[in-house]
């Protein structure tokens, strides 16, 4: 997945790590340098990775192991390859979520209640779909919203997806909803009006 400037790409392996490319663009050429690679992120397979919207240079990475966690680049955001991977052990771990029921297969970043508290949707094996208001300066969270069981998908959510463009900070829609996609292995897509009135 992209940043949200465009300028970094991170990808989720099997091998419980991720990566993270620079994107160098010059005129029509375009080159993709690894910047690091965190091996040993998690137990378990990294299913997904997601952007926090804006320049904080934080985003979240879930997995098999049912752990969602966060982590900052925001110290070199605007720091040269060089001094990228000068910089002492890459992307720091910031917090971490609960421990989900079961596996996270899919997470979604979009603007929350207020901009230091963005909105995570977490997607699980289970078929369980709920987002989550997440403190990244203070390292809290509090779920905002789950789908009813009878909403849910009944196999692995495998994508999760915010209306865009971004829509207006959740709350700020009437009811304070916003539009959730979601699609899983049951061969269903699905759309959620996500409110802060349901947790």
């Amino acid at each position: 997945e992209y940043s949200p400037g465009g300028r970094f790409l991170l990808s989720a392996s099997r091998d419980r790590s991720f990566s993270l490319f620079q994107r160098d663009a010059t005129g029509d050429d375009e080159e993709y340098h690894m910047l690091c690679r965190k091996q040993k992120a998690h137990e378990r397979i990294v299913w997904g990775v997601s952007w926090v919207p804006g320049d904080s240079g934080v985003f979240a990475t879930c997995s098999r192991d049912k752990l969602v966690k966060l982590w900052s680049i925001s110290d070199v955001v605007g720091a040269s390859r060089e001094e990228f991977c000068q910089a002492s052990g890459g992307p720091r771990p910031l917090m971490q979520l609960p421990v989900f029921e079961a596996a996270v297969t899919a997470v979604a970043f979009t603007r929350g209640p207020d901009e230091t508290r963005p909105a995570l949707a977490v997607g699980l094996e289970s078929g369980a779909i709920s987002v989550w208001s997440v403190d990244v300066s203070a390292g809290g969270c509090e779920k905002l919203w789950a789908a009813h069981s009878d909403e849910a998908h009944c196999a692995a959510v495998r994508r999760l997806s915010w209306q865009q463009p971004v829509p207006p900070a959740l709350g700020d829609q009437p009811c304070g909803a916003a539009l959730l996609a979601s699609c899983g292995e049951d061969h269903k897509l699905r759309v959620f009006s996500v409110t802060q009135q349901r947790g």
